[in-house]
């Protein structure tokens, strides 16, 4: 189970999305819906190229993930009511960190990949700027839904059977900070680690 949460994490944090403003709803979901699928595909191809070497499936992690999701607006997320205190400095550093922090956490986590499948079974706009695009893992158990967030070409979230992994994420932050008194350096001192 471990195994497909890492997978379904990683695919939603390298699943590509366009959409034009001026296309009809139900083509830009279905538009939504292709890419997702395409950069599913990618996604086992690299891990699937890269025999089991880790440096190149970090590369190949942190390539697509600065190409395809809005890292800005997921570390911000994460990050909660206390980015609007952070200092600059703090929110460049930090933001860095949580990028860095994501690559390395995921890649180490895919090492073990072994053949699982991906299929997108549906689309559902979500607002009036997101659509959502539910896909399913299948691998030797029972298949794991997932849900991709998805705005202005950029992935934003992912839903691993019901639960985001970008509010689990800003809850685990938060908890940080909090634990060492409100100071978002406690946070960066813990992803430096």
């Amino acid at each position: 189970m471990r195994l497909l949460t890492s997978f379904t994490f990683f695919l939603v944090f390298f699943s590509p999305y366009i959409v034009s403003a001026n296309l009809d709803p139900a083509l830009a979901g279905k538009k939504a819906e292709m890419f997702v699928q395409s950069l599913g595909d990618e996604a086992i191809g690299v891990l699937e190229a890269s025999q089991g070497d880790d440096n190149v499936v970090q590369k190949e992690f942190e390539r697509i993930l600065n190409a395809k999701f809005d890292m800005t607006t997921l570390a911000r997320f994460a990050m909660g009511r206390y980015w609007t205190v952070a200092t600059d400095v703090e929110k460049k550093e930090y933001t860095k960190l949580f990028n860095k922090m994501v690559v390395d956490v995921y890649s180490k986590r895919f090492s073990d990949y072994s053949g699982q499948n991906f299929e997108v079974i549906g689309n559902k706009p979500a607002g009036r700027k997101d659509f959502v695009v539910n896909s399913l893992i299948k691998g030797a158990g029972n298949p794991v839904k997932v849900d991709w967030r998805l705005r202005k070409g950029k992935v934003i979230d992912v839903i691993v059977a019901g639960v985001s992994m970008s509010v689990t994420q800003r809850s685990e932050f938060a908890s940080i900070i909090q634990r060492n008194g409100g100071q978002v350096a406690s946070l960066i001192t813990h992803l430096q680690k």
